[in-house]
């Protein structure tokens, strides 16, 4: 054990010695040595004694979240190197306190630029290979302070989904999406689209969000065709899909039309 331990290590420090990925088990590992050392004190305070030693248990528990943790930031590295980003990413366990003795397994990712995140760096869960979630929406501000990072999220996110299509040409995607009326100008015969608005495969569906959400003016149905690579999925729900269009500042489409 004291063995696979030293290698879990060893494998943590050639993988951050990249100065692209930061491992940070500090709040995991104090939980774990405190829900450790509670069991210890409630079996002395209930027993009188303990039948185990606190810090050989945490030497038995610890190294398997380690491992599988150093498992999934080898996997976002090779992805990095894939996509040749200029961003370093932090990876931190996701676990339940309540469960603290079973390996965690999931972790959630921020990406950065300079030599840590900062306050609200943007971030993922990370469920290992194609399995990501709570995916922000582009544009926000709260998260987003640097177009570039943005890009460079939205890449990342693309790629762990859909690997090897950082490397793929893209295809001409249709979708709709409903516009403020008051907007028209900016739509009609548009070669580009500001980033960041909502689009959907389905012309109702898209229909439908124009009426729920639509202001006194009511909006605009458009069918976009856009490239692929400028989508980032935000709902499979059948056979419709619903997106983001992603890209800096204003995207690049190849057709715009208005149907209604």
């Amino acid at each position: 054990m004291m063995l696979d331990r030293f290698i879990g290590e060893l494998e943590f420090v050639l993988l951050e010695a990249s100065g692209r990925i930061i491992v940070d088990m500090d709040k995991y590992e104090q939980d774990l040595k405190d829900k450790i050392q509670d069991l210890y004190d409630w079996s002395v305070r209930r027993h009188g004694k303990a039948d185990f030693d606190p810090d050989k248990e945490f030497r038995v528990r610890f190294p398997q979240s380690m491992k599988n943790m150093h498992k999934l930031g080898s996997g976002l590295e090779r992805t990095l190197s894939k996509l040749d980003l200029d961003v370093g990413i932090q990876i931190q366990p996701v676990y339940d306190e309540e469960n603290l003795f079973e390996p965690v397994r999931y972790a959630y990712v921020k990406l950065f630029k300079g030599s840590k995140p900062g306050r609200g760096a943007p971030g993922f869960s990370y469920f290992g290979p194609r399995e990501v979630d709570d995916v922000l929406d582009a544009g926000d501000t709260d998260f987003f302070h640097d177009e570039d990072l943005e890009i460079a999220y939205f890449k990342l996110v693309n790629e762990i989904r859909n690997p090897g299509s950082a490397n793929k040409s893209g295809k001409p995607t249709v979708v709709y999406t409903a516009r403020p009326v008051k907007d028209r100008k900016i739509y009609q015969g548009a070669k580009k689209v500001p980033s960041g608005i909502y689009v959907t495969t389905s012309a109702d569906r898209a229909d439908g969000f124009g009426r729920d959400f639509g202001n006194t003016e009511g909006r605009d149905l458009w069918k976009i065709v856009v490239d692929s690579k400028n989508l980032v999925q935000t709902l499979k729900a059948g056979r419709v899909r619903d997106y983001q269009i992603v890209g800096k500042g204003m995207v690049p489409i190849k057709s715009i039309e208005r149907l209604s």
